[in-house]
Order: structure tokens, then C-alpha cells, then sequence
């Protein structure tokens, strides 16, 4: 018997990475997921305001208008809500600001959200995944060799546990704050490998 028998799963984004992976999963276990994330629009300047538009029209908005067409239905089966946000909404980044500040953002319409809606029985968490083994790098523009590259360095130099996440680890993690953590609202798992902690040390000759 799996553990979301009977439920129905919106997941959005699951043609690849996380969604796809957590599409996955949730089949298999037999809970409502927003999943999407873009750094910025493709051809456009990190810092345009059509690429800060652009950003949080996806990241943001379309999470928060997808959470309030789906409120009538949760209230009815006691459902739940999982946003995948990014460790990028807790460690800034100079390179992704406006992804930074949307999923920032996410983090904390889910804590505000889950005060909303706790009395009607919905629960609303979040995941925040660090460097994970998706085609997120591919998408954003970055030829298939950069992005080898940039993952190397990163897990080697920044991770921890010295390696990146898989679209399973972090599919996983939602199943979790889905089915299993019933006591959990307003809460965000971070599910990084400890990049979020990490700080280097100074060297000394």
C-alpha cells in the first residue's frame, strides 16, 4: 500500500529533474507539488527589468496563482501543498539575484500561507534543494562542458558532502513533507548536501 493511495498529485514541471523525479515517485507511492524555477530569461541581462519581471512571474507568481485556484479542492480532500524553492532563498548569490529574491519570497508566502490556511486543514511546506544533477544549468544557456565544469567545482569546493544532489534525494524529500511530516506547516527542509553552511576559511602562508 503506498502512501499517497487515493491522492491526487499536481506537479508542476515534471517533464525533467526534480518534477519529473518526483513525478516518479509519487506514482509509485500510489499533495499538491509547485515546482518551477528558471534563473532568468533566456538572452537577456542577469540585471534587466524584464529579466526581474520574467523571474518572478515564473518563480512567484505563477506558484501563488496556482495555490489559490487549488484551495477550494485541498479544503475538500485535506490535501496538502509542497513548493520547491532553492538554498539560493537562504545564501545570496550575486550572480542570481532576482532568482535569489523570488524563491526568498516563495519561503516566506509558504510561513504566511500556512497560518492562512491551517485552520481549514491544508498544510503548505517548502523544499529548498542546494545543487542537484538536473538539466537546470543546460537550460539556463550553459553548454553541456560548463555546466560539467561548474557542478565539479562547486561540489568539490562548496558541498560538504563533496557532491551534488540527485532528482531522487530531492524527490524524496517532498514525498516526506507530503505524506509523512502531518505535523509540519510553514516548515522548509533544506536539502543541499550543507552548501548553505558553508564558509571558507581564511589561509594563512
Amino acid at each position: 500500500m503506498g502512501k499517497l493511495d487515493g491522492k491526487v498529485a499536481i506537479i508542476t514541471g515534471s517533464s525533467s529533474g526534480i518534477g519529473q523525479a518526483t513525478a516518479l515517485l509519487f506514482a509509485q507511492e500510489g499533495a499538491s507539488v509547485n515546482n518551477a524555477g528558471i534563473r532568468g530569461k533566456p538572452g537577456e541581462s542577469l540585471y534587466s527589468m524584464e529579466n526581474y519581471r520574467y523571474t518572478l512571474d515564473v518563480n512567484l507568481k505563477s506558484v501563488v496563482y496556482l495555490t489559490q485556484l487549488s484551495i477550494p479542492h485541498l479544503e475538500k480532500t485535506k490535501g496538502n501543498i509542497v513548493n520547491v524553492s532553492s538554498g539560493l532563498a537562504i545564501k545570496p548569490n550575486a550572480m542570481s539575484p532576482f532568482y535569489c529574491m523570488a524563491k526568498a519570497a516563495l519561503d516566506h508566502f509558504g510561513r504566511c500561507y500556512s497560518l492562512i490556511l491551517a485552520d481549514k486543514g491544508i498544510r503548505i511546506n517548502t523544499v529548498n534543494p542546494g545543487v542537484t544533477d538536473t538539466e537546470f544549468g543546460v537550460k539556463a544557456g550553459m553548454a553541456p562542458e560548463q555546466v560539467a565544469k561548474f557542478m565539479d567545482a562547486v561540489s568539490s569546493q562548496l558541498v560538504p558532502m563533496k557532491r551534488a544532489g540527485t532528482s531522487s534525494e530531492i524527490a524524496k524529500a517532498i514525498l516526506f513533507m507530503a505524506a509523512d511530516a502531518t505535523y509540519c506547516t510553514g516548515a522548509n527542509l533544506v536539502a543541499d548536501g550543507g552548501i548553505i553552511l558553508h564558509s571558507p576559511a581564511p589561509k594563512f602562508d
